[in-house]
């Protein structure tokens, strides 16, 4: 599901949509439209399609929130049925820190769902207990000090270096460095 929440943005913006405004478009659907589970790289055509047969905007923006949760769900996870995911459900990641894949979510499955938070950084700091637990103890990255004055800030834009106009989020480290994601080509990275 890595990319999910940008590509409903990158959706978004193509519509002339921030992602705030696309995620309450969708909350106000009546009729999502379906337009099927298949990986998000094909799911442009299925979204022009569902323009040309005259489908709003809301409906189209909860048929994209519906696609991203089936995929993960059938297709990744490779769900069965809803009732194998237990009666207690935590959901992480980014993109359910959207109302709308998270409202599309509790549907699907047929009941509510637990958000906490902080549901956007728990893989990281899943990623660094389990760091801590495998490390020996001493960081061959930063010493004590550098960790302690450690620091960033992080930027959204959008990249005009191709027609493709990705959302990318720009990290900016005290130290001078940065790193950029959300590229899909080598134009973004610079």
């Amino acid at each position: 599901s890595s990319g999910c929440g940008s590509f409903l943005q990158t959706v978004a913006i193509s519509m002339g949509l921030t992602i705030q405004e696309f995620t309450q478009a969708a909350l106000n659907s009546t009729h999502p439209v379906d337009l099927g589970s298949r990986c998000t790289v094909f799911m442009n055509s299925s979204v022009k399609q569902a323009q040309k047969e005259g489908a709003s905007i809301e409906d189209i923006a909860a048929g994209l929130c519906y696609s991203v949760v089936r995929n993960a769900l059938y297709k990744v996870i490779k769900l069965r049925d809803s009732g194998e995911l237990g009666d207690t459900v935590v959901v992480q990641g980014g993109t359910f820190l959207n109302d709308a894949v998270l409202r599309c979510f509790e549907r699907e499955i047929g009941h509510d769902v637990i958000r906490p938070a902080i549901s956007g950084l728990m893989g990281a700091f899943g990623a660094a207990l389990y760091a801590q637990e495998k490390s020996s103890g001493t960081s061959t990255l930063l010493n004590t000090q550098e960790l302690k004055d450690f620091s960033y800030t992080a930027k959204a834009a959008t990249c005009k270096g191709c027609t493709a106009h990705c959302a990318l989020s720009i990290i900016r480290f005290n130290n001078g460095g940065r790193f950029i994601s959300g590229n899909r080509c080598e134009k973004g990275a610079g």
